[in-house]
C-alpha cells in the first residue's frame, strides 16, 4: 500500500474536542495529542485513535505511528471486518492471523487490538479488575447484530469479566444530524430497542426525525445497550465528536467520498 501523504492537522482543534469530553476523569486519564493520533492511558492500558494525518490501513503508516506511541507493531491484531456481529478471542495461537470478525476480545499484554472506521462507532471495553480489553467495530449492522452484547458475552465467559466492571469508549463516529436513515431501518431498530427491553423515553434519546427524514444515534444506541446489560453510567465515555463534522481531522466514509481510509481505534493491555 502506497504511503499516505502528509496532512497537517490543527492539534488545537483536537484538544479543544477532547477536552470537551472531559476524559482526563476516566480510567485513562493520561492524555497526549500529537499530529498523528490521540493517545489515553494509565499504567495497565493504552488507547490509541489515529487522526487523518495517517491512514490506519496503511502498514507504512501503521509501522510509523508504533514507532512514535511505543506500540509493538508485530503484535499488532486486526480483522477483516465484514459489518458482522463476529467476535474473535485473541491468545498467543490466534493473534497471527487475520479473519472475518468485526470485534476481538484478549487478555494478553503488549497486543493491540486494531479496528478500522469512517463514520461506524468504534467501541473499546476496558476491565481493570481482569486486565481483559475488547474492541469492537459497530456499524449499524452490527449495532443491530447486538456486537456489544457478544462482546461482553465473551468477556464474561472466558475473563469472569462482570459488566459492572466495564469501563467502555465509544467514537469518534457519524453524528445523529449527519446519520439519516431510511423508515425501515428506523422501526427495525425501534422493535429492536423494544426486544432489549429498552424504554421508549430512553430510546427517544437515540434518534431525531428532522424534516421527514429519520436519523439515528448509533453511538447512543450503543450506550443504551451497554446500560441495560449492566455496564455504569459512569464508566461509560461516548466521545461527542462527530466524524463527519470534523473530517479535516478523522476519515469519513460520507464526507471523503467513500473514501478507503480510515481511523485506526487500537486497545492495548501493558
Amino acid at each position: 500500500m502506497e504511503k499516505t501523504n502528509k496532512k497537517v492537522i490543527d492539534v488545537d482543534k483536537v484538544k479543544r474536542l477532547f477536552s470537551n469530553n472531559k476524559l482526563e476523569e476516566a480510567l485513562l486519564s493520561d492524555i497526549d495529542i500529537c499530529d498523528n493520533c490521540i493517545v489515553l492511558k494509565n499504567n495497565n492500558f493504552r488507547l490509541t485513535y489515529t487522526l487523518s494525518s495517517i491512514d490506519a490501513k496503511s502498514s507504512d503508516d501503521i509501522g510509523q505511528l508504533a514507532d512514535q506511541v511505543g506500540i509493538n507493531n508485530s503484535r499488532i491484531v486486526s480483522n477483516h471486518q465484514i459489518h458482522s456481529n463476529l467476535v474473535r478471542k485473541i491468545d498467543e495461537s490466534t493473534r497471527t492471523y487475520i479473519k472475518d470478525a468485526d470485534a476481538m476480545t484478549s487478555n494478553i499484554e503488549d497486543t493491540g487490538l486494531i479496528i478500522y472506521t469512517a463514520d461506524c462507532v468504534p467501541v473499546v471495553l476496558i476491565d481493570p479488575i481482569n486486565k481483559a480489553v475488547a474492541a469492537i467495530h459497530a456499524g449499524w449492522r452490527g449495532t443491530y447484530g447486538s456486537i456489544v452484547e457478544e462482546s461482553i458475552s465473551m468477556m464474561e465467559k472466558e475473563y469472569n469479566t462482570e459488566p459492572g466492571d466495564l469501563h467502555a469508549y465509544i467514537g469518534p463516529f457519524i453524528g445523529l444530524g449527519n446519520f439519516e436513515v431510511g423508515d425501515d431501518l428506523y422501526y427495525k431498530f425501534e422493535e429492536f430497542m423494544k426486544e432489549k427491553s429498552i424504554s421508549m423515553s430512553d430510546w427517544q434519546t437515540a434518534y431525531d426525525k428532522i424534516g421527514f427524514s429519520y436519523h439515528l444515534d448509533l453511538g447512543r444506541i450503543n450506550e443504551l445497550l451497554m446500560l441495560a446489560l449492566g455496564v455504569k453510567s459512569e464508566n461509560i465515555n461516548k466521545l461527542n465528536i462527530c466524524t463527519v463534522e470534523n473530517s479535516d481531522l478523522f476519515y469519513s466514509y460520507r464526507a471523503h467520498n467513500k473514501t478507503d481510509k480510515r481511523i485506526g481505534t487500537i486497545i492495548e493491555i501493558l
